[in-house]
Order: C-alpha cells, then sequence, then structure tokens
C-alpha cells in the first residue's frame, strides 16, 4: 500500500512538471517565439528597403538578443525537464532551425551590405 501511494506522490509531481512545462513553452512561444516576433525579424532581414548601416546594425543586434533569448530558454528547458527529454528535443531542435534561418538571412544580408 505504502508502494501505490508513493507512485502516485510520484506521479502528482511529474504531472505538475510536465504542467509546469507546457506553461513555460506557451508562455515562450506567445511572446519571444511567437510567429509575428519571428515573422517581423524575417521580414526585416529579407527587407531591401534598409538604406543605412546604422539600420543594419541596429536589425542584427535585435536578431543576436532574439537569439541568446532562444539560447537561454532551451538550456532552461533541457536543465529543468530531464524528464520530458522527448518533447523538449523535437522543441529544441526547432528553435535551432529558426535561429539557423534567421543567421543564414544575416549572412546573406552582409553579403549584400559588402
Amino acid at each position: 500500500m505504502l508502494n501505490n501511494s508513493n507512485k502516485l506522490i510520484l506521479s502528482k509531481q511529474h504531472l505538475f512538471q510536465y504542467e509546469q512545462l507546457v506553461l513555460d513553452v506557451r508562455n515562450f512561444m506567445s511572446s519571444v517565439a511567437s510567429a509575428d516576433a519571428v515573422d517581423t525579424l524575417v521580414k526585416n532581414l529579407h527587407s531591401q528597403t534598409m538604406k543605412s548601416t546604422k539600420e543594419v546594425d541596429t536589425l542584427l543586434r535585435r536578431v543576436e538578443l532574439w537569439e541568446k533569448s532562444v539560447d537561454k530558454f532551451v538550456s532552461m528547458l533541457e536543465t529543468q525537464y530531464p524528464l520530458y527529454l522527448d518533447i523538449v528535443k523535437p522543441f529544441v531542435c526547432a528553435a535551432q532551425q529558426v535561429i539557423f534561418l534567421l543567421v543564414f538571412l544575416v549572412v546573406i544580408l552582409n553579403l549584400h551590405f559588402e
């Protein structure tokens, strides 16, 4: 009976951690990694209308800050939710793909302004 009770407590703890993981990901996806935020960065990087190097430098700093925010969040997920790596790893992979896209666009932008 004690064993069953321990399993029940452990399950509740896991459920709480899972719910916290879902909440953390939802908050992140509605702020830093929202479709609008990423779309704005991509459109700005893709845009050919920037005329000054100051505008380009500002945009590159924004992309760098965005990337650091994503990296910090990914790091937190991997350390705080080791029991849910089956969920965390695909999310991390997707985040890394978005980072790669933005870095690729930054390289293209740099080539354009050289």
